[in-house]
């Protein structure tokens, strides 16, 4: 035995400690072996103490060979404790099961060739060497095996350092403790390792790796009894409690707090993290101030509130006692679940409780309880005010007691919910009330409840009668606008008043069953108005319409005074046979502010006119005063048309005959075509000779002797309706004509009673009179005088042609009888006899006693007065100058001038005794309408007001006055004169021949050159500021010249004949207008001659002659170019009139046609082509916009734009720039015919469209789209053209944007219900119901065509603890991010939708699978590297997703959505943040692990 002595004794004893510790090391982990890891520590504990011995076994034997190998067998120790201390740190940090099988064999295959090394190491010594030294010792030489021992130990134990290290910063402060011994042990092991190397330590004196191990030993020992390491759950487990979000305390047998995870952490009033170790009872008794009522020696609960303030929390505390293997409580489990929420919602659903307590006892609405039996049960205070009865009282009714129709309530029937249904309240002392009932049952009672709201609907009741609103409002009220659209389109298709009337007053009766009623209507004057009245006894005549003249009844007169702002009654009014004692009811008609009239009824007294009666009469009031206003309108488009129609008619067979006989017959055929007549009858009237030309219908007559009727004369004067009429030269309506004392009644008129005449005038004097019958007493009204007075206007170019011919043909032969008169006696023709006959007519044709004439003097300027009648004192002699007197002044003007009051008119001349003359006019004589002859003057001596007729009079007589000093021409001139005539007559039936405007003034001008030479002639009327070239002859190129427009500038001659509105004759155009050929004319024009064309007296453009030489015209080619302007002018007009009554019927047909299709669609893509097409037929339209106004934006957002026919491109511009903005702000139309930069300066217009494209509107129309006081939006036409726009136009794009804004609002309404319908609210995805509908599209497309789909499953992985821990409202913002991560990365193509809390869904038309799980990847790799930002900061979160594709063995879609969530499932399983391809394997996985399924 050698001496120990120095360092070997040090190292024995430090051995002898070593291995006596690791022993009881190994023995401790035995007694705890069945807690996870601690076998582990077994292993280390044993290999350690046999590495102590094998050491210290080294020091003791004094071989050295046996030494040499002891040595060796060290390597076996120190190769199989670095492993096996890495797999007990995998397991202490809940890493074990990130190692497969394979990986456990491959840490220990080095340790395992390690054994096989080192039992052989004397044949190959691949591990050591011995080496003898000086002593006597072998000392080892280490070879190439050992340095793979020390490398793959450092290795091990480096990544357990490294793993423990990461667990400590990952673990929360107050569980870092237990794991810090572990990675000072680690290291000290380490160190151990690399310190055992011989080399290193050849001159220690002790053996630090003995320290070392020494050092580690201690450090786990103390870990063991003082953190309890194996009395613990393993890490893995902790790591689990820290994520919980139930905190968890862990007490040991004496009530001290051992540990407590992170959850338990954030309870700030225990703090626990400061109280380790202390008391828990005593501390829970601090924090809650009373002492826990808990049993603490078996699993109990209690609720306890931990806190104050703000702070305080409400948990349900639970300890379970921890019993070890020998059933002794080896410590406590206490769970806190946080119950604040729980206790919260509690509160608030006392509150809820309360709170609805209080709205049933406080709503609105009645509310009862009843039972199976219909017993009332229960009510608030509310249905027993409706009930007029006090609560108690209501508990003792039932259902039948309360309710008219009790028996229609099936209680019995009701399940969940019972049909609204509307019935009638009974209650005390009051009539039944209309009321809305809502039946329910109440789930969870033992004997069936019933809950029963009543809800007051008389207000809605009276809203449903009277509201006229859209085809859209509710459904209500489609009653009463059904009744207000058959009444409109009755209207609308009324041709006559009668027929316009009658469903008007039917419906009335029906809605009031009044025993009368009639309308009253305001005349065109204050003695004047108009009474229809409904029989509805009498088949016969159901309607009766009078025409009154007198005073206005009472109803009547409170309109015009309007007083009568609304219905009321109206007592002894007396406008009908009803008694006045009755209830006279009365509505007054208004259109606008103006009054129309009344409508009045007798109230039944059977059944009174109830609130909700009265709002629908009333509504039908508005709506029948704006229908007969429209009616009114229409009608007169109609008649127009009509009369355009049969007037066309008369004058083409008018141009066939010229026989007087066949035009007064023709003219009464077609006048009963216009206006219904029984008899009727035409006088004419020739130089002061009136009688009856034609008569019609007087046969029928019970008087039969019709003899002298036709042809009989009679004198106007003597008849007052005929002289009134033909003074006035106005029409004249007897209602009555045996009330009237004006009417003459002859032995045939007694029969009837209405009568009506009407004049025909040519040349400013009543040439002929239509008289028409009628057996109904009042049948003619305003209206059928206005259309007898527009086919007068037309029938008396018929009558003046015929007229003209025959007086024409007498003329001839007068004259030829009158010449050769001259030629026997003298040859010349008396002027002063014939000038004495001149003022003779002129005072019998105006009836007054005074006359004058003077001719004119060119030469010394002055009138000569050569005729004086009826004066006291002769004037013959005496001049008057220019300018001076009446008859001075109308040879100054050229224009007629009365003088009504002569004596006190301060120009009055002193020819005249103040006492002589009252009243004076005069007329020019007027050669040509050019050159004065004189001046014819009459006047009275009492006082004479001469009418505007009587100055037409005396024009006219003026003018034949003329002719007649003029007559000594030459008989080839009369002969002439008629071959005048007889082209002016072709002239005539050209213009009734047709409608075609360049026709007839093609055909006009035609004749127009045989008796005027010409080489070219014009047609121009006036366009705004200008006059326009409409129609021409003579040009070479017609086109170029028709459409090019003169300004209204007096330089241009024909700026001169319109604005004075006679001809102008220039002999010697270069000479006097220069400027006249610088139009780009080839030829120039020598000669000029222009003639106004007149309507009424009123200018609408000229007609000029162009020739090549010079002084080709001269007064007399003016006198009768101006004789066919007449004939040009009403061809002109007939033309007009005809295309606006066609125009005006084709807008009717469009505007009715497209509000047709609106009110038939919702969809805006169907509604704005309608709207544009609707445009483009009213008005020219080459840009069309329809803008709408986003109110939450304040823009103005284009939804639809055609510039061309080619869609134009949306934008939107802030309200407040731009014309758009213009019109909405202002709420009116705007109208623009000339649009350029500096109107776009101006107006702040903003371009809109292509914007390459230069070219601008110049003319614009923007009308506002209003809805209510609301303005929806704009509505704009344009054209590239300047003027092409009217304010009718603008009138008809009005009346289409009231139609639209319906239209658009209906169509937002249905868009936004239809977005609310397939959209996710949070996300503004398609909810799962749409995604189901368009994924059977895309499926079915893959099962008729074989095209690939594939669906991918993404599920959010830890979702719920977002929302548990922070929130819902946090969650949402989580999910609001992923949706548009997901969206960013998918096709315009692909789908996606939000299937469910935080689950997405993806179809991917045209994708296979392994494209879609590269898209997956992606989206999967995306999310994990983004930040979610929401209120509780920066949040991080990975995907489990799920692909599957489309086979032939997936049937459905369900299937294919079914496969891809099953893979999500897996992602899921597997720890989440992966993409897994769906596969049958996971299906049957899937069935064998029920987790994976819903």
């Amino acid at each position: 035995m050698p001496q120990l002595v120095g360092p070997s004794y040090t190292n024995i004893v430090l051995s002898s400690i070593a291995i006596l510790l690791t022993l009881a090391m190994a023995g401790f982990s035995w007694y705890h072996r069945r807690i996870n890891g601690a076998v582990h520590m077994l292993v280390i504990s044993l290999l350690g103490a046999i590495w102590g011995m094998d050491y210290l076994l080294k020091l003791l034997v004094p071989s050295p060979s046996l030494a040499f190998i002891l040595d060796n067998l060290q390597f076996i120790q120190v190769v199989f404790i670095p492993p096996v201390y890495f797999l007990m740190v995998m397991v202490f940090t809940g890493r074990s099961t990130t190692i497969r099988k394979p990986a456990w064999l491959l840490i220990y295959l080095i340790p395992i060739i390690s054994v096989v090394i080192i039992a052989t190491n004397n044949y190959h010594y691949l591990l050591s060497r011995p080496q003898p030294t000086a002593e006597g010792f072998l000392q080892p030489h280490y070879s190439t095996w050992f340095w793979v021992i020390i490398v793959h130990s450092i290795l091990l134990l480096l990544v357990s350092i490294s793993i423990l290290a990461i667990t400590y910063v990952r673990l929360p402060r107050w569980s870092r403790g237990r794991i810090t011994a572990l990675i000072l042990a680690t290291v000290i092991i380490g160190a151990a390792s690399i310190l055992s190397f011989p080399a290193w330590l050849a001159n220690a004196p002790v053996n630090l790796t003995l320290i070392a191990l020494l050092i580690a030993i201690i450090v786990l020992a103390y870990s063991l009894f003082s953190n309890r390491m194996l009395d613990v759950i393993p890490l893995g487990r902790s790591t689990l409690l820290s994520q919980l979000t139930d905190a968890v305390i862990t007490l040991n047998s004496s009530f001290e707090i051992l540990d407590h995870n992170a959850a338990a952490g954030e309870i700030a009033a225990l703090d626990l993290s400061r109280h380790i170790g202390e008391n828990f009872p005593d501390l829970l008794k601090n924090s809650i101030g009373h002492i826990t009522t808990l049993d603490w020696g078996s699993d109990h609960s209690e609720e306890v509130g931990i806190g104050k303030g703000v702070d305080s929390r409400a948990f349900d505390m639970r300890v379970s006692p921890l019993v070890a293997d020998s059933h002794r409580v080896a410590g406590y489990l206490v769970v806190l679940r946080d119950i604040t929420r729980r206790k919260v919602e509690e509160l608030d659903r006392v509150q809820i409780q309360q709170r609805y307590r209080s709205i049933f006892d406080n709503t609105n609405y009645g509310i009862i309880l009843v039972d199976s039996s219909g017993r009332i049960l229960e009510s608030n205070s509310q249905f027993a005010r409706i009930c007029k009865c006090t609560v108690s009282n209501v508990q003792r009714l039932t259902l039948t007691d309360i309710f008219t129709d009790a028996p229609r309530i099936n209680i019995k029937a009701v399940r969940k919910n019972y049909p609204i249904i509307e019935t009638r309240l009974i209650r005390k002392d009051a009539d039944p009330l209309p009321v809305e009932l809502n039946l329910t049952s109440i789930p969870g009672e033992e004997a069936p409840v019933f809950f029963v709201s009543i809800r007051d609907i008389s207000e809605r009741k009276i809203a449903e009668e009277t509201a006229r609103v859209a085809l859209e409002s509710a459904q209500s009220r489609m009653d009463e606008l059904a009744i207000l659209r058959n009444v409109t389109e009755t209207l609308n298709r009324a041709s006559s008043q009668r027929a316009a009337f009658l469903p008007v007053l039917e419906t009335v009766r029906t809605i009031t069953k009044s025993p009368a009623v009639w309308l009253m209507l305001v005349g065109k004057t204050n003695d004047q108005y108009q009474r229809i009245e409904y029989h509805p006894m009498d088949e016969n005549n159901l309607l009766t319409i009078e025409n009154i003249r007198g005073e206005y009844p009472k109803c009547l007169r409170r309109v015009i005074d309007e007083s009568l702002d609304s219905p009321r009654l109206t007592r002894d009014c007396r406008c009908n046979r009803v008694s006045s004692e009755k209830n006279h009811r009365t509505f007054p008609l208004y259109i606008g502010k103006q009054p129309l009239g009344v409508l009045n009824f007798i109230e039944d007294p059977a059944t009174p006119i109830s609130e909700n009666k009265s709002r629908l009469l009333e509504t039908i009031g508005d709506s029948f005063a704006v229908a007969i206003e429209r009616v009114r309108l229409f009608k007169s488009e109609y008649d127009q048309r009509k009369l355009a129609e049969t007037m066309r008619d008369i004058n083409t067979a008018l141009t066939t005959s010229l026989n007087l006989n066949d035009i007064l017959d023709l003219l009464l055929d077609e006048l009963s075509r216009l206006i219904p007549y029984d008899a009727g009858n035409i006088i004419l009237i020739d130089n002061g000779h009136e009688h009856n030309a034609r008569v019609r219908g007087y046969e029928v007559s019970s008087r039969k002797d019709l003899t002298g009727l036709p042809g009989m004369s009679f004198a106007i004067e003597k008849t007052p309706n005929l002289d009134l009429l033909t003074a006035q030269m106005k029409p004249v309506i007897i209602p009555d004509t045996a009330l009237d004392e004006t009417f003459v009644p002859t032995p045939v008129s007694r029969d009837y009673h209405a009568w009506m005449g009407v004049p025909v005038i040519n040349d400013g004097k009543v040439t002929a009179i239509f008289c028409l019958d009628k057996v109904e007493v009042g049948f003619y009204t305003e209206e059928h005088a206005r259309l007898l007075s527009m086919f007068a206007t037309q029938a008396s170019l018929a009558l003046r042609n015929a007229s003209l011919y025959s007086a024409e043909l007498r003329r001839i032969q007068e004259l030829d009888g009158l010449r050769a008169t001259l030629n026997d006696v003298t040859g010349q023709l008396d002027v002063n006899i014939l000038l004495q006959e001149i003022v003779k007519r002129a005072t019998r044709l105006l009836n007054v006693e005074v006359g004058e004439l003077g001719l004119y003097e060119p030469e010394e300027g002055v009138l000569r007065i050569l005729v004086c009648e009826n004066l006291d004192y002769d004037t013959v002699g005496t001049t008057i100058n220019i300018g001076e007197g009446v008859m001075g002044i109308a040879a100054q003007t050229r224009q007629p001038l009365s003088v009504t009051d002569y004596r006190d008119w301060p120009n009055r001349l002193n020819t005249f005794d103040v006492e002589e003359v009252a009243s004076f006019m005069a007329a020019p004589m007027l050669a040509g309408g050019i050159e004065l002859l004189g001046v014819i003057g009459v006047g009275d001596k009492k006082r004479h007001v001469f009418s505007d007729n009587d100055i037409r009079l005396m024009s006219l007589f003026a003018q034949q006055a003329t002719v007649a000093l003029r007559n000594a021409r030459l008989y080839e001139a009369a002969r002439r004169a008629a071959e005048e005539a007889e082209t002016i007559r072709k002239a005539g039936a050209v213009v009734v021949s047709t409608l075609n405007q360049d026709k007839a003034l093609r055909l006009i001008l035609e004749q127009l050159a045989q008796v005027v030479p010409y080489d070219s002639a014009s047609v121009l009327l006036r366009q705004k500021d200008s006059l326009q070239i409409v129609g021409g002859r003579g040009f070479k190129n017609r086109s170029a010249v028709v459409g090019i427009e003169i300004s209204l500038d007096r330089v241009n001659p024909g700026a001169r004949v319109y604005l004075d509105n006679k001809p102008l004759l220039i002999k010697d155009i270069p000479a006097e207008v220069p400027h006249f050929n610088m139009l780009g004319k080839r030829s120039i024009i020598r000669s000029w001659l222009g003639v106004p064309l007149t309507i009424q007296g009123k200018p609408i453009g000229i007609l000029s002659l162009d020739s090549l030489t010079y002084a080709a015209f001269n007064e007399e080619s003016a006198r009768l170019v101006s004789a066919f302007a007449d004939q040009v002018a009403i061809a002109l007009e007939n033309s007009r009139l005809y295309e606006n009554a066609v125009q005006a019927a084709g807008r009717f047909e469009t505007l009715y046609t497209v509000s047709q299709v609106i009110s038939a669609n919702l969809r805006s893509e169907e509604i704005y082509p309608a709207i544009h097409h609707a445009t483009t037929r009213l008005m020219e339209t080459e840009f069309f916009s329809i803008s709408l106004v986003d109110e939450n934006t304040g823009m103005i957002e284009d939804v639809y734009m055609v510039d061309r026919g080619e869609p134009a491109a949306l934008s939107s511009r802030p309200i407040g720039t731009g014309l758009f903005s213009r019109a909405i702000e202002s709420g009116k139309s705007l109208f623009f015919n000339t649009f350029n930069e500096a109107t776009i300066e101006d107006t702040g217009a903003v371009l809109i469209g292509d914007a390459q494209d230069d070219k601008i509107s110049q003319s614009i129309l923007v009308v506002p789209l209003k809805l209510g006081t609301r303005i929806v939006g704009v509505l704009s036409a344009q054209s590239y053209r300047q003027n092409a726009y009217t304010e009718t136009d603008m009138e008809l794009l009005e009346l289409l944007a009231a139609n639209v804004a319906i239209a658009v609002e209906n169509a937002r309404l249905f868009g936004e219900v239809q977005e609310l319908a397939i959209t996710d609210s949070l996300t503004s995805l398609y909810n799962r119901r749409h995604l189901l509908e368009i994924g059977e599209q895309e499926f079915n497309r893959f099962a008729r065509y074989g095209r690939d789909l594939s669906a991918v499953m993404v599920d959010c992985d830890y979702f719920k603890k977002v929302n548990d821990t922070w929130g819902h409202a946090v969650g949402d913002q989580v999910l609001i991010q992923l949706a548009e991560i997901c969206r960013a990365g998918l096709r315009q193509v692909d789908i996606l939708a939000r299937y469910g809390g935080d689950e997405f869904m993806i179809l991917l038309p045209e994708t296979p699978v392994r494209e879609a799980m590269k898209l997956a990847e992606r989206l999967r790799k995306s999310v994990a590297s983004t930040g979610f930002t929401t209120n509780a900061g920066t949040l991080n979160f990975t995907l489990s997703v799920g692909v599957a594709g489309m086979d032939e063995s997936c049937r459905s879609l369900q299937q294919l959505l079914e496969r891809a969530d099953y893979a999500s499932y897996v992602s899921k399983d597997s720890g989440g943040n992966r993409v897994t391809e769906w596969a049958p394997s996971i299906l049957r996985q899937a069935a064998n692990n029920h987790d994976l399924l819903r």
